[in-house]
């Protein structure tokens, strides 16, 4: 078995080719996808979507990343959200190095209490906290001096900053309240003068189950979000409040909306496609991976070609070496920023010793090892799209 295999399974990354059909309902601008999620594959080539790869190892003596929540790319700068101290860290790109901190947990002026999510703002270059549980919206610059705080008293699963400076969120089970008035379950945006929060996308209910904490559903791509819920099979392409596009992926087998309100739901065997983990949009590509009938399966849509695959397996086809999808796209769409942290390192450390190794780059997968074991933090694997 080659190392990279091992380390797909270990994450869950799967792959499938199937034959597609799509249309376009022009009546409320919708592109239709069929999937015969029967039908998948064992392989999917990392070189279908992507020319090379390179690692940033992140360099900040005596700051101990215990695990990454989110990371944004841009200008030139990587901004790594800690999941267990609520900080951002930002470094250097080229180099890893450690440029700055937002490390500013408490009660006084400019103080957070918590990070539930965070977004950039490319036109200004500020980093936006939310923290629901002050209600407040705090920006910083990225040299991590505090700009201001905004007032945003909204329960939500995700969160983006638009460029006009207005806010998105993603609250498909709850119902929120503005100025006196009551808020269905959906997408929500508040405008960039602050006076007015519409529901611009009706999605969801309220009670319905969160399925495995749905994990991150608005991915940012140049100036556009795109919406990636669990609670619908299709996915919405965002620019400012109008939904431009909706992408509907039309399964064989259809959700059963039990599982979206029962917290018991038996989703181990489930004769359904489910969740949406670990999405990547961009202008060209769209991919995240389900669960179905117990396999962990990855969808690929690639819209040059107007073509759909699912597959279980990711191949490293470009240089033998690790990769795996768990991280995000960079704000501009370009790149695709992998996560190797202690748990892959020590697959990795398995995989060396492992029959068949002889095939694998050993020389590379050591170098990332050592380079995890002298800063004791993650290594990026940044591929470059095609």
């Amino acid at each position: 078995m080659r190392y990279y295999k091992f380390c797909f399974l270990i994450v869950t990354i799967l792959s499938c080719s199937l034959d597609t059909d799509k249309k376009i309902d022009q009546g409320d601008n919708t592109l239709k996808i069929y999937v015969n999620e029967d039908d998948w594959q064992k392989e999917f080539k990392l070189s279908n979507f992507a020319s090379e790869i390179e690692y940033v190892v992140l360099n900040s003596p005596n700051t101990l990343i215990s695990s990454i929540e989110d990371i944004k790319v841009f200008d030139n700068h990587i901004f790594i959200q800690d999941k267990l101290t609520p900080r951002i860290l930002i470094y250097d790109e080229n180099n890893g190095e450690l440029l700055s901190r937002i490390e500013k947990q408490g009660q006084g002026p400019g103080e957070y209490s918590n990070i539930n999510f965070f977004d950039i703002h490319r036109p200004s270059k500020t980093v936006h906290i939310l923290d629901m549980s002050t209600g407040k919206i705090f920006i910083y610059g990225f040299d991590g001096t505090f700009k201001e705080d905004i007032s945003a008293r909204i329960v939500c699963r995700d969160f983006g900053v638009n460029e006009d400076g207005s806010y998105l969120f993603y609250s498909p089970d709850e119902l929120n309240e503005f100025n006196g008035e009551l808020l269905k379950p959906g997408l929500l945006h508040l405008s960039s003068n602050r006076d007015s929060l519409n529901n611009i996308l009706v999605v969801g209910k309220e009670g319905y189950y969160p399925l495995l904490g749905s994990g991150r559903s608005l991915i940012a791509e140049n100036s556009r979000f795109y919406l990636v819920p669990n609670y619908t099979d299709t996915v919405y392409t965002i620019n400012g409040d109008v939904i431009e596009e909706k992408l509907y992926f039309d399964y064989r087998h259809k959700m059963n909306e039990e599982a979206l309100f029962n917290p018991y739901y038996d989703l181990s065997n489930a004769g359904f496609p489910i969740l949406k983990l670990k999405p990547f949009v961009t202008s060209e590509y769209l991919a995240y991976s389900f669960i179905f009938k117990g396999k962990a399966l990855s969808l690929f849509y690639d819209r040059k070609k107007g073509s759909v695959s699912t597959y279980q397996l990711l191949n490293n086809s470009l240089n033998d070496t690790p990769f795996i999808l768990n991280g995000v796209t960079t704000v501009e769409g370009d790149r695709y920023v992998g996560i190797i942290d202690e748990v892959l390192i020590e697959s990795f450390k398995t995989v060396l010793l492992m029959e068949g190794s002889e095939r694998i780059n050993k020389t590379k997968i050591q170098e990332i090892i050592d380079a995890y074991e002298q800063s004791i933090n993650p290594v990026l694997a940044i591929a470059t799209l095609r």
